[in-house]
């Protein structure tokens, strides 16, 4: 593995995806939050006789966020990802992160998107565990 600095260029086209997926996972949060399950009036349209199509959907993700459901599952997957190290666990908890965080589960979400984001720099950097050509410990002068 190289010490060279990343080319700022370099560093962009890393980033550049995962910010984008960042967005985009945020954005269908915020509209499940603010136009699917805040929205009294929709509340209210479900309490009636028949209900909506869309009642169904709506009332999991409101059963799911008061459990806690979003959390401990990005919870749970980051320390799999961390275990395993396998990357697309890595990217399921970050989603399940951030998408815990916006809906109402920011405690566990944001360790399970800590552990996520630990896993996905530690394979974008090159970094897996100890170089075999450094000794290990104290160096001998």
């Amino acid at each position: 593995m190289s010490d060279a600095p990343i080319s700022r260029r370099a560093l962009l086209a890393v980033i550049r995806p995962w910010i984008a997926s960042a967005v985009v996972v945020l954005a269908l949060a915020l509209a499940a939050r603010f136009l699917v399950i805040e929205p009294r009036g929709i509340g209210i349209a479900c309490l009636g006789e028949p209900a909506p199509w869309w009642c169904g959907p709506r009332d999991l993700l409101v059963v799911i966020s008061r459990g806690g459901g979003w959390g401990m599952a990005s919870l749970g997957v980051g320390i799999l990802a961390l275990i395993t190290g396998w990357r697309p666990l890595a990217v399921l908890a970050c989603a399940l992160g951030l998408w815990g965080v916006v809906l109402y589960n920011a405690g566990a979400a944001a360790f399970g998107l800590l552990f996520g984001l630990l896993r996905l720099v530690r394979a974008d950097t090159g970094l897996s565990g100890p170089d075999p050509e450094r000794p290990q410990g104290r160096q001998q002068r």
